[in-house]
């Protein structure tokens, strides 16, 4: 999956289940980053990415 940034620069983000685990997390930069999401079981999932102390959170489904 790709997660875009309109900030671009450093950033963090971390995948969710939804108890609340945190199941992956990684740096980005720039403002277009490849995410690996093939090792996840299908499902719905959260995913927070913070950039430049910016944080939005995001659901992510799993096929």
């Amino acid at each position: 999956m790709t997660l875009e940034s309109l900030r671009g620069g450093a950033g963090h983000y971390t995948i969710f289940d939804l108890i609340g685990k945190s199941v992956a997390q990684g740096n980005t930069t720039g403002v277009r980053n490849e995410l690996s999401v093939g090792h996840l079981p299908k499902g719905m999932y959260l995913l927070r990415s913070e950039t430049e102390g910016k944080a939005a959170v995001k659901k992510l489904v799993v096929e």
